[in-house]
């Protein structure tokens, strides 16, 4: 799959660093999902790398309590780190990030997620939407053939999503991917440093308010943040990530 450049974007990321890694603990590791070595090499160097391939220029780690691990690894990379006191979520550490750097707007992913697909594209695309809506947030969506009981969106024809609920309702087949572009109107209605959720709490009430769309894309995305994805993972990310070299 080519890399589809976003020089021209100058849009920071923010990667979601902030959980323990404790469903992987079953394996014997010990470290923060994205630390987790995918043969031998720490998972992140994979985001790291097909985000600056595709012309991202500041990626920033949301890190929370191992933070200190994240300051070892990245110790002279160009890639930065921003550490929260208290747990916040994944909506909170996203404010927190944007109040702590002055931010207008930020694609944000997981990082305990592989991308197959061009985020610089879906960066377009909603970006796109955003300008067009005067939307808060834009949620990268995917189409499954799954029954699996996952978050399936509803999308209006202008983009917006009128219903995002978990079922297995086939005839509902755009699930969340799991990337966002967030503006900074996502959060005026929020707490300061409240712990809350970027889904449940932000994306999810902005509903109402035609304020969430969702820009499809195509491709596939695997989280290794459970054992069975973590082994699958092993075998199917370096054969991702050659592809995108490609």
């Amino acid at each position: 799959m080519a890399y589809d450049p976003a020089s021209k974007l100058d849009l920071p990321v923010l990667v979601l660093c902030g959980g323990d890694g404790t469903r992987l603990q079953s394996l014997g590791l010990d470290v923060p999902k994205p630390l987790a070595p995918i043969q031998g090499i720490p998972f992140c160097d994979y985001i790291v790398e097909k985000l600056k391939r595709e012309g991202f220029s500041r990626i920033i780690f949301l890190v929370g309590r191992q933070h200190l691990l994240f300051a070892e690894y990245l110790q002279g990379s160009s890639v930065e780190h921003l550490t929260s006191q208290h747990k916040l979520g994944t909506g909170g550490a996203v404010k927190h990030a944007f109040e702590q750097l002055k931010l207008q707007r930020a694609l944000v992913i997981n990082g305990d997620t592989y991308f197959r697909y061009p985020l610089s594209r879906f960066a377009r695309q909603a970006t796109g939407l955003m300008d067009e809506g005067s939307l808060s947030v834009v949620v990268a969506s995917i189409l499954v053939d799954t029954d699996s009981e996952a978050g399936r969106l509803s999308v209006r024809e202008d983009g917006c999503v009128e219903a995002w609920i978990r079922s297995r309702d086939k005839e509902m087949r755009l699930v969340n991917a799991g990337a966002y572009l967030v503006g900074e109107t996502a959060f005026s209605e929020l707490i300061e440093d409240s712990k809350f959720s970027l889904e449940d709490d932000v994306c999810k009430t902005l509903i109402s308010s035609s304020l969430l769309g969702a820009a499809q894309i195509e491709g596939e995305f695997i989280d290794i943040g459970v054992p069975g994805t973590y082994q699958e993972a092993q075998a199917l990310i370096p054969r991702w990530h050659q592809d995108d070299l490609t």
